[in-house]
């Protein structure tokens, strides 16, 4: 696909800094509501600065509909290949086959989650209001994950992780419910990193995160397999936090069940407890899954692009305001998550005074690199080559085209002062540059401290530290022409010179 603008393009284009003269157009949002939406547009040598309505590709990308060009996969399966298990992992697929087989005892507990669920949603706390949401969001997975093709000793993990993930989201509503005083302590600034998956936003996020005076949250703080309450008390304490040692034990304990899991994960996105990571833990207590959606099918993904997921964002700003308790950031906190795309009205009505800030790369690049982290991680959910790449692609076309082209719609008519657009090849070259401009369009002052310590995180943490995963479009039934096709009206906006 070239660099022109195509028909289909629709015709305010917005620049890398978010500023830029307004202008309106006339566009029919993800609700499927014909508005008058008004944004910022700095037009490109190849696009018009005349109004003309979206195209109906870009409004059914915005809606979430289905793909169209989905049969552009084909339909040869395409066997995945599963990380080697351990001797106790067979020993629990003989175990798990007991109990199903002769004993009648499902292993994996659906209705149990459900109880601790409920038990969740009834917490009464002001700063969560209704959270009978994520009780449906729960219940869609539930209702909807298919259990068939997971080998036994998967039971074991998934029954384990969901009673965990259930129980942390209910651990945090009794703690705000018990403690209303939390409201009472100002809460700083939030700035969301979000953007198309394996565009750059953990780089984004470990250097924003590095700035001394703004503060990410750590693994550990949201892990399920650790109490996220109460809160550590100052920096010290957090860096000397015994939770830190207890999470260890259980996240490398996997190991156990998979050889080498984690150093093939980091091929692709280095992760453990000390680490900066994203709260997709904290919509998982939620029920909503990053990346156990997949194993939902489409009635979950239909649910999941759904854009008024407000409840999610009480619960992350009662989150920070747990940690606030503790102790606070003389600047920002930091979240990230390229789900965020999806959800950027219920984002703002939450949070009002959020900043946004998106990074963009070709999805031709990043959609292939998503699937094959996506299959690393989840690949234990099938036997060895049960598990067809094809469903990967289909499932990862579908959600991030979405995210893209939502993404677009909602920066043509929200002022730019919540949100900043930085652009991967320029953020390469240059990535405290990118950020100071970033810091100056939100009006936050960019310090030489802040400058050494992003330099300093990059010093060390080179590109490919913890290795390459190998991967190609074509694994995954998919070619750099298909995926250009789907994302064209983002790839003119965002992506081809001349464009920002």
């Amino acid at each position: 696909m070239s660099g022109r603008t195509t028909s289909n393009t629709t015709t305010s284009t917005a620049s890398s800094s978010g500023g830029g003269a307004a202008q309106t157009c006339d566009m029919e949002g993800t609700h499927g509501v014909v508005v008058r939406s008004a944004g910022p547009v700095a037009p490109t040598s190849t696009s018009t600065a005349t109004s003309s309505p979206a195209s109906a590709v870009f409004i059914a990308a915005c809606r979430g509909e289905r793909y169209p060009g989905d049969a552009q996969v084909g339909t040869e399966f395409l066997p995945h290949k599963a990380l080697p298990i351990t001797w106790f992992s067979y020993g629990l697929d003989w175990l798990g086959w007991t109990a199903s087989w002769i004993w009648k005892n499902p292993i994996f507990q659906a209705d149990d989650i459900r109880r601790i669920v409920r038990e969740m949603c009834a917490c009464h706390s002001p700063m969560l209001g209704d959270m009978s949401p994520a009780l449906r969001a729960w219940d869609t997975w539930l209702s909807n994950f298919d259990l068939s093709h997971v080998p036994y000793n998967a039971h074991f993990m998934v029954n384990g992780t969901m009673h965990g993930l259930a129980e942390a989201g209910l651990k945090i509503c009794r703690y705000t419910a018990d403690h209303p005083e939390l409201s009472q302590k100002p809460l700083n600034p939030i700035m969301f990193i979000s953007g198309l998956p394996r565009a750059g936003t953990t780089i984004l996020h470990n250097l924003v995160a590095s700035d001394p005076r703004n503060r990410g949250i750590h693994l550990f703080e949201m892990h399920h397999l650790v109490s996220p309450t109460p809160p550590a008390k100052s920096k010290e304490a957090l860096l000397n936090d015994p939770r830190i040692e207890e999470c260890k034990k259980h996240f490398f304990g996997l190991h156990r069940f998979i050889k080498d899991y984690w150093p093939a994960v980091a091929e692709s996105h280095f992760t453990g407890p000390e680490s900066i990571d994203e709260e997709n833990y904290i919509m998982s207590w939620m029920g909503l899954f990053f990346i156990h959606g997949i194993f939902a099918g489409d009635a979950y993904m239909d649910y999941y692009l759904e854009p008024d997921k407000n409840f999610l964002y009480r619960v992350l700003r009662t989150f920070l305001q747990i940690l606030n308790s503790g102790f606070a950031p003389e600047n920002l906190w930091i979240y990230k998550c390229p789900a965020h795309n999806l959800w950027l009205d219920a984002l703002l009505q939450e949070i009002p005074d959020a900043r946004v800030l998106f990074i963009h790369r070709n999805p031709a690049e990043t959609i292939p690199s998503w699937a094959a982290l996506q299959e690393v991680m989840m690949s234990h959910f099938y036997h060895d080559g049960k598990w067809n790449r094809r469903d990967i692609a289909k499932s990862s076309l579908r959600m991030w085209r979405t995210a893209a082209y939502r993404g677009m719609e909602w920066q043509q008519r929200t002022d730019p002062k919540h949100w900043y657009n930085i652009f991967y090849k320029d953020f390469l070259a240059d990535p405290t540059g990118c950020l100071e401009k970033a810091y100056e369009h939100f009006g936050i002052p960019y310090t030489e401290e802040a400058r050494t310590a992003m330099k300093a995180w990059l010093a060390a943490n080179p590109q490919g530290k913890h290795g390459r995963r190998h991967y190609t479009p074509e694994m995954y039934g998919m070619t750099t022409a298909s995926l250009e096709e789907a994302f064209g009206e983002y790839l003119n906006r965002h992506c081809y010179p001349g464009s920002h």
